[in-house]
């Protein structure tokens, strides 16, 4: 092997064989500005050589090293007024754009007078207060059923509206719900469900949820729909948003509006985050225009009130809003109950979706006979007949409906009455945007 060194240099060489680490020298002969290199023995697979060239000082010009410092803080964010003023006014612009498309895209329509005393269509976006005012209504508005009341409500096709639906069915003599004792001391309640006919003059939605209760069965436990019924509930959930766009409440299906507006939040958080390091690596302003984040995030909140009704939609959500106003105040009425064949039973899955079961109750204390002759048909318990005794069964029944019927292998869903779904559809309306 042969080294050849720049002109002039005073060579020195050295090399080494063997297996790493060995001390052992092999042939190195400097020449000028030349070394040859030579192994004096054949070498294993093994071993290797090391060679070593030396030369004086100065002979070859190296550049100096290009020295860069790190990165730090201060070269990212400055930190001044500038900075400051920059993540508050990107703050500040994009909540104002965001309450701007809920003002253009999120409010209501409404028609300019009662509709369904004036028969006028001329309509206009739903002023922030104002407008028709809500009265007592003393039957469903429009005939409507429980679940298609809580999606008017609320927006949403959810868990308590299957609820409301089972015992809606109940009432109207589809299947009978039998509570079963408690096994043990440690047991939990559990219900029975008995098909009494065929879902005959059923809305598709109500057709799919009896079909999924009984897959082709008479009876079942409601503890044997658990990990069963998470998909019958998501196509329930379909046929009820299917309902509300054939009914024309809605200009998009509810769920699609809420899903569009997640996506433009998440598209502004990503943008200021883009902008941000943009300002960062140019500008040394990492903040100037982070305000987009909570901007994004407030969109996302605001995301749930941007499923516009249609100027009907208002209309039936006024006299829904009118019917729910006397269930939450029976008690003024109590004297046309009497007058009112199984009115406590036939008004009580609208009261589970109102979430005014306990006060329903309540307005027939006195009135027991009543209550229970209209209850007799379709639910059996454990114990005599009370209003307020069957109305904390009723909630027990509902919040193990809505833990059951949604119940993944991976996860359970919302209960009825106690949390989750109930809970939400007692605060729903009105919410801080639905003033629309």
């Amino acid at each position: 092997l042969t080294v050849d060194l720049p002109e002039g240099a005073d060579a020195r060489a050295v090399c080494y064989e063997g297996y790493a680490g060995s001390n052992e020298q092999c042939g190195a002969q400097a020449s000028g500005s030349t070394i040859t290199y030579a192994a004096p023995r054949a070498l294993s697979e093994t071993e290797q050589v090391t060679i070593v060239a030396g030369w004086q000082r100065g002979l070859v010009e190296v550049a100096p090293p290009v020295l860069a410092d790190r990165a730090n803080f201060r070269d990212f964010f400055t930190l001044d007024a500038l900075e400051f003023g920059g993540i508050i006014a990107s703050g500040v612009l994009g909540v104002l754009a965001v309450l701007a498309s809920w003002w253009r895209y999120g409010r209501d329509k409404a028609y300019l007078t009662v509709h369904y005393l004036t028969s006028e269509t001329a309509e206009q976006t739903k002023p922030i207060r104002g407008g028709p005012p809500i009265v007592v209504e003393f039957l469903p508005p429009e005939g409507l059923h429980p679940a298609q009341m809580g999606v008017l409500m609320d927006e949403r096709a959810d868990t308590l509206d299957v609820t409301a639906t089972i015992v809606d069915l109940a009432v109207r003599g589809y299947l009978h719900i039998t509570e079963l004792p408690k096994k043990g001391w440690f047991g939990s309640n559990d219900w029975k469900l008995t098909k009494l006919k065929d879902d005959t003059d059923l809305t598709p939605f109500e057709r799919r949820v009896l079909a999924g209760l009984f897959n082709s069965k008479t009876e079942v436990e409601m503890s044997d729909l658990r990990y069963k019924f998470a998909d019958d509930l998501a196509k329930s959930k379909e046929l009820l948003y299917d309902d509300a766009m054939k009914q024309k409440w809605f200009e998009v299906r509810p769920e699609s509006a809420r899903g569009m507006w997640v996506v433009a939040a998440l598209a502004m958080m990503i943008f200021g985050v883009g902008l941000s390091c943009f300002a960062a690596l140019y500008l040394h302003r990492g903040l100037f225009f982070l305000g987009l984040v909570p901007a994004g995030l407030f969109l996302m909140l605001m995301s749930r009130s941007m499923a516009r009704r249609t100027a009907h939609g208002s209309e039936i959500l006024r006299r829904v809003l009118g019917f729910r106003l006397y269930i939450e105040t029976a008690e003024k009425y109590r004297q046309q109950f009497n007058e009112q064949e199984n009115i406590f039973a036939r008004y009580l899955p609208f009261a589970i979706v109102f979430g005014s079961v306990g006060k329903w109750a309540k307005a027939f204390e006195g009135l027991e006979a009543t209550a229970a002759a209209s209850t007799a048909a379709w639910y059996s318990g454990t114990h005599p007949f009370q209003p307020t005794t069957f109305s904390r069964d009723l909630q027990g029944f509902s919040s193990s409906v809505g833990s059951t019927l949604s119940s993944t292998r991976s996860s359970s869903g919302g209960s009825g009455f106690s949390g989750g779904s109930s809970v939400i559809r007692a605060q729903a309306l009105p919410s801080p945007f639905d003033f629309r």
